[in-house]
């Protein structure tokens, strides 16, 4: 446990010191907006919905938004509760360093649990689904910009201390295991969906 926290002591003080965090406004102002847009994973819900006007995309939309679902349903009913981990603002960091936190005041403090994170895993889970695109060009086109986004989401859980960094590890993991279970679920019901109405073409 020592060598977790001394590992995201030590990235939140690197982001403090090499990106002045809560004293750079300019910095501050976009990676505040950056997390809202992992908020309830509803930009990626909005990117599936916009999916599923496309015959081609339809069912990698689809798990898109299972994805966010899976997230949301899984991190918050069971591994959340299992792990308790309380927020960064809420450790006793005084007992354990000697030091007090730094808490920027960037963003309201959530009051869920901690590990993992929810907008990191919520922003990996439909990422994975869009990286099974079987068509290239569409793949290419939504995955690539849909991994930086992601990973800016992420990262921006750091950023404004709500987030250990070992949450948002363990939201890509989470994420990454939710995304390939709403793509199992998809091809298994594209099959089903195949073999009931073999003239139709789904994918």
């Amino acid at each position: 446990m020592d060598a977790i926290l001394h590992f995201d002591w030590n990235i939140f003080a690197w982001t403090e010191r090499v990106l002045d965090v809560g004293h750079n406004p300019v910095l501050d102002n976009i990676f505040a907006f950056i997390t809202s847009l992992g908020n309830s994973g509803l930009i990626w819900l909005a990117i599936g919905a916009l999916m599923l006007f496309s015959k081609k995309l339809r069912p990698w939309g689809i798990a898109v938004m299972l994805g966010v679902a899976f997230s949301g349903l899984l991190n918050d009913l069971i591994i959340k509760p299992f792990f308790e981990r309380p927020r960064p603002f809420d450790f006793d960091w005084p007992s354990w360093t000697g030091r007090a936190f730094y808490f920027p005041e960037i963003i309201a403090k959530p009051d869920s649990l901690s590990f993992p994170s929810g907008h990191t895993s919520s922003s990996f889970a439909p990422l994975i689904a869009l990286w099974f695109i079987p068509d290239k060009k569409s793949r290419f086109a939504l995955a690539i910009p849909g991994t930086i986004l992601a990973a800016l989401i992420g990262f921006s859980r750091i950023y404004v201390h709500v987030h250990y960094p070992t949450d948002v590890l363990g939201g890509i993991v989470a994420g990454v295991a939710y995304g390939l279970l709403a793509v199992l679920c998809v091809k298994f019901a594209v099959k089903l969906w195949q073999k009931k109405f073999p003239s139709s073409r789904l994918v």
